[in-house]
This record gives C-alpha cells, structure tokens and sequence, in this order.
C-alpha cells in the first residue's frame, strides 16, 4: 500500500524506505501541529474503513444496485429488488452509469428534484378551473409515478441509514471505534491555555460522535434542541 503524508504540495515521507520511518515522521509533524493555536481538522468519508467500519460510498452503491451473492445476509432486504430496478428503468433515471453508479448522495439528490418536479406538475394541473381542459389522465399517471419513486426512495435511505449506523457490525467494531476515541483522547491533553480545536466531518457515519460520547467530551454537530433536534448550519 502507497502511503502519503501532504505538508502543502510536499509529500513529506516520499523518500521513507520502511513503515516505522514514516510513522516517526508522521508522530513527530503530528506533535507540532496538535501544539498550534488555532487548529481545526476535516475528517472525509474513508477514515472509518476497516474490517467492521463504515464502507466507501462506492461500495454503498455497489451493494444497493448490484448485490454480489457474498453480500451480508443482514443486507439482502435492504438492497435494491428488480422491482426497484424497472421502476428507475421506466422513469429513465440510468442508475447504471455515472454519476449515480458510485455517489448515493448524487442518486438521492436527483430522486427528489424529481419528486419535486412531478408534485409541481401534478398541482399546476389541478390549479385548471375549467373542468373540461382538466386533464385527469395526466393527473392519475403522474400519481402513479410519484408513487413508484416514493418506494425507490424509501429504499434508499433506509438502506443508507442502516449502513451508517453500521449495525450489521454493532459489537465488532471496537478497533475502528478505539482509533476515534485515541485521537479524540489525545487532543482532549492539548495545553489548557490553547482553544479547543475544530472538528468538521463530511463523514456518514457516527464515529465521532461515539468516540466522544464514550469520553465525555461535550461537541456540537450542527443540531439544536433536545426533544426535537433540528439541524443548524449557523451553529
């Protein structure tokens, strides 16, 4: 495996010749930066792979479209049926090719544009007032379809639901969970005097949130109130 290490345009462990020497250089850049002022990290999709972890979105679509016969048996009633699959064919949303064939978030995002498109459609139709320029051939194919890609949709996000709560692996996940709780564990030793660093996610999963949990650090996820939790992107 090719293993980069980016300080600006610089791969600093580019002439390394063996894992223990990138990790001495890595631990010791590492120590310098938990050691500045102002400090935030992003963490992206892909910190939380592994064995019992959270898979790339690549492998969501490929388990949702096209399940192979090896699929967790915890999945099969969560993926995608052929009814699922001719309903995408007649509304000609090729899943098949890209972008959707490998981003769910592209695929979902189009899935209500068209939702969207169709309930507009079917309420400017009933907004005629002359009863004989009604058109309710129209207004009953347009029911149909909005039915049918409401089912594709709920599949959809249960099934990604349940993949970011990763269930299927609840209980055999503690080396992935153990790697968040180190790295939390070790900002929560940054000098006292030193703001609290910044944490951004585009992550799908929970880790975080688990890890911290675990340790009793307080965080803010972007969600306000407590009975009814509403997502704020000023906070």
């Amino acid at each position: 495996m090719k293993h980069f290490f980016y300080k600006g345009s610089e791969n600093i462990i580019k002439n390394s010749e063996t894992f223990e020497d990138i990790k001495v250089l890595i631990k010791k850049d590492l120590s310098k930066i938990l050691d500045t002022r102002n400090l935030s990290f992003l963490i992206g999709s892909g910190c939380s792979l592994g064995a019992n972890g959270i898979p790339t979105m690549k492998e969501l679509a490929d388990n949702l479209f096209e399940p192979d016969s090896n699929l967790n048996s915890n999945l099969k009633d969560k993926v995608f049926e052929q009814t699922h699959k001719d309903i995408l064919d007649r509304l000609k949303i090729n899943f098949r090719n890209e972008p959707f064939r490998t981003n769910l978030e592209i695929f979902l995002g189009t899935l209500y544009s068209y939702q969207y498109f169709l309930s507009q459609s079917k309420l400017a139709l009933e907004a005629i007032k002359e009863p004989s320029k009604l058109d309710t051939k129209s207004i009953l194919s347009i029911n149909s379809d909005l039915e049918e890609l409401n089912s594709v949709i709920v599949k959809t996000k249960e099934y990604i639901l349940y993949e970011c709560l990763n269930e299927k692996n609840l209980g055999n996940d503690e080396k992935e969970l153990n790697i968040y709780k180190q790295f939390y564990r070790k900002l929560s030793f940054r000098d006292s005097n030193l703001p609290k660093p910044n944490i951004f996610s585009t992550n799908y999963d929970l880790y975080s949130e688990r890890a911290m949990d675990n340790l009793g650090i307080s965080y803010t996820n972007g969600f306000s109130g407590f009975v009814e939790r509403f997502f704020n992107p000023s906070i």
